[in-house]
């Protein structure tokens, strides 16, 4: 959640540093005040964006414990460190 968060604010304040200054308003405000607003956009988009990444990367590497992990409906605390536990079980165990 938070490195997501921080790729989106560092990229965006990549990208609107890197814009020629322009005196002309954008939408009728200054162009500062729109491209601040743009960053945090990008930095809150990132955050929001960060678990969904997370959770589709994690199904994607450990496929084969996915019917272990979808057993299990608990609060989202709970479920990274749940997480650990089944893939540390599952991986644990030998394969026959």
């Amino acid at each position: 959640m938070v490195p997501s968060g921080l790729l989106g604010l560092s990229g965006a304040g990549a990208y609107f540093l890197m814009q020629p200054f322009d005196p002309t308003p954008i939408f009728g405000f200054d162009q500062l005040l729109v491209y601040g607003v743009g960053t945090l956009a990008a930095g809150l988009l990132g955050v929001a964006l960060g678990p969904v990444m997370g959770n589709t990367a994690f199904r994607a590497m450990h496929h084969r414990a996915r019917p272990l992990v979808d057993q299990v409906s608990f609060s989202s605390a709970q479920s990274h460190h749940l997480k650990a536990l089944v893939l540390l079980t599952f991986f644990s165990t030998p394969l026959s």
